[in-house]
């Protein structure tokens, strides 16, 4: 009897552990970078600040999206990220411009969120700039539940509800192609917890790929590699030191081959020798 209610035991803790396991996998938070993922963007629908339905497709009008997911009763990590999408719009500095070249579209992930609210953030957002930007340069969308899984699924953005109105989640402007395919993705630099900066070069580089519709990131470890991002002045620098410490190296290697083979290598005096010296 005794092993009967052990063994009892035993199969029900593993089927609670394994649940736990089970949800704790689900539940976890963070981006997966699917890159080359298609989107049918037909398919998905969201309401504009004005509470028009249009589909993803129609946002789009053929040119590439970037979209940057939060909600917008956030009051942790979604301010700085949007307050560093706010920057970029203002400043204007890229080669594409949003709204022309390009689609930037606020998504909120919240299907409790409605229109109004959106309207609402977008007009506190535009109000905070320092220059004139059409409305049209970006976006703030909403959408119900299905819609919002759909997209959220397919780009890989993973995200946990943690009470009323309020989520765990990470953030990144990602790129779509003019057809949808997942091509890029930028995460969010919090610079030290002040607003995040894109760098307009890393988003023409971005807008650039998505008209290609060709996935990779590349560039970015190219650009992390070769450049360093100074705060005081926003701007990415070349790392000089980094760089020519590299070319030493290489050099110093080239030398060192160099020498190893030639000195390997019979001299002509000592093949004449030899030959003069033969039998034959």
């Amino acid at each position: 009897m005794r092993s009967t209610i052990l063994l009892l035991s035993l199969f029900f803790f593993s089927v609670a552990f394994g649940d736990v396991k089970r949800e704790t996998k689900v539940k976890k938070s963070g981006i997966e970078e699917k890159l080359g993922e298609m989107i049918d963007l037909a398919s998905i629908s969201f309401f504009d600040e004005e509470g028009n339905k249009k589909t993803l497709k129609e946002y789009a009008d053929g040119k590439p999206i970037a979209l940057a997911l939060a909600f917008y009763r956030c009051t942790s990590i979604c301010m700085p990220f949007l307050n560093g999408v706010s920057e970029y719009v203002d400043g204007r500095k890229g080669t594409f411009k949003p709204g022309e070249e390009f689609k930037l579209l606020t998504i909120s992930f919240d299907p409790e969120e409605d229109h109004v609210l959106a309207k609402e953030k977008k007009a506190n957002q535009f109000a905070a700039m320092k220059n004139s930007v059409p409305e049209n340069s970006w976006r703030f969308l909403t959408g119900d539940k299905e819609s919002i899984s759909v997209l959220t699924e397919k780009v890989g953005f993973h995200y946990v509800k943690m009470g009323e109105g309020d989520y765990r989640h990470q953030s990144a402007l990602i790129f779509l192609s003019p057809k949808g395919k997942v091509v890029r993705y930028i995460p969010s630099n919090n610079r030290e917890g002040r607003d995040t900066y894109f760098n307009p070069f890393y988003v023409d580089m971005a807008v650039a790929e998505s008209y290609k519709g060709n996935p990779g990131p590349a560039y970015v470890r190219f650009l992390n590699t070769c450049f360093k991002f100074e705060p005081a002045n926003k701007q990415y620098t070349l790392k000089v030191l980094q760089i020519m410490g590299a070319l030493i190296t290489l050099c110093g290697i080239f030398l060192f081959l160099t020498v190893t083979v030639l000195s390997k290598k019979k001299k002509p005096d000592e093949i004449i020798f030899k030959d003069e010296g033969s039998d034959e």
